[in-house]
């Protein structure tokens, strides 16, 4: 989750129908980060609220 997620690599030749593949695997990156963004987040609520003695702290 913490590791860094690599864009990919942009065409050595660049065509209009590369380009749009191109595209869709930087949005499935930006995807992967998001994700890994939000389950830190879930399990920093979890472990912040085990620290304040709560139950399950879940959006």
């Amino acid at each position: 989750m913490t590791t860094g997620t690599r864009p990919p690599p942009f065409p050595e030749h660049p065509t209009w129908g590369n380009i749009g593949i191109w595209s869709d695997s930087l949005l499935d990156a930006l995807e992967t980060c998001n994700a890994d963004k939000q389950a830190i987040e879930a399990l920093e609520r979890r472990r912040l609220n085990r620290q304040n003695g709560g139950g399950h702290a879940e959006k």
